[in-house]
Formats: C-alpha cells, structure tokens, sequence
C-alpha cells in the first residue's frame, strides 16, 4: 500500500471510532427517557402548590385551613411538612 492510501485508511477507521464513541456517550446521557416539562409533572404541579400555599401562610403551617394543611401533609409526610413550608415562604 502507499502512503495516501495508508493515510486515507486511517482516517476513515478514525472516523469510524469518533462516531461510535459519539453515539455511545450520547445514548448514555438520554437513557433516562424522556424529558418532562415541570408544569406537566404531577408531583411538580403539588410542589408548587405547596410552595404557593408557604408564601400565603408566611412559613406557619398552623395559618393554613384544615384541608390545606392535611394537603401540604400528604404530599410531603409528616415529618417534613413543618419545616419545608416555613423554607418554602423564605425562599427567593
């Protein structure tokens, strides 16, 4: 073989291992399906809720009505809710 055909073998095989990795390093990054808008997720469009009914309350859960309060309950568990509405009305 001479030397342009050496060369133009070795950059068609080049080539070849460029758009393999391309394509592996791509299908790694979306494996994790398809993307979901925030406003079209379910537990988004309760967290905003949630967020929502925080500022209202100005961080006391206590201010809320019974059926707001079960609410913010349900969807963050007892523990949590307290403490993650008062953070929800102090954030920006």
């Amino acid at each position: 073989m001479d030397r342009k055909k050496l060369i133009a073998v070795f950059a068609v095989g080049l080539a070849v291992v460029a758009v393999g990795i391309s394509y592996s390093v791509t299908t790694k990054n979306n494996s994790s399906g398809p993307v979901t808008l925030p406003d079209s997720d379910p537990v988004m469009q309760n967290i905003n809720w949630v967020k929502k009914k925080s500022k209202e309350c100005g961080g006391d859960i206590d201010k809320l009505s019974p059926e707001d309060k079960a609410k913010v309950i349900a969807i963050l568990g007892q523990p949590y809710a307290a403490k993650s509405v008062k953070m929800y009305a102090e954030a920006p």
